[in-house]
């Protein structure tokens, strides 16, 4: 018996799919900008409510 070949399954973006990068980017971009500002509201919320919700 020969050697056996799992079948191959490509995958690829829709259009949909691609139309969702730029925004998706914008937010990442965002998000790494304001990553400090957002630890620092996180701490302060924290210390005002008694430490971080478990």
């Amino acid at each position: 018996m020969g050697r056996k070949i799992p079948p191959k399954v490509g995958y690829e973006l829709t259009d949909l799919g691609r139309s969702l990068i730029a925004p998706l980017t914008l937010l990442a971009d965002w998000a790494f900008e304001n990553r400090p500002a957002m630890e620092q509201a996180r701490l302060a919320y924290d210390k005002e409510h008694g430490g971080p919700a478990k």
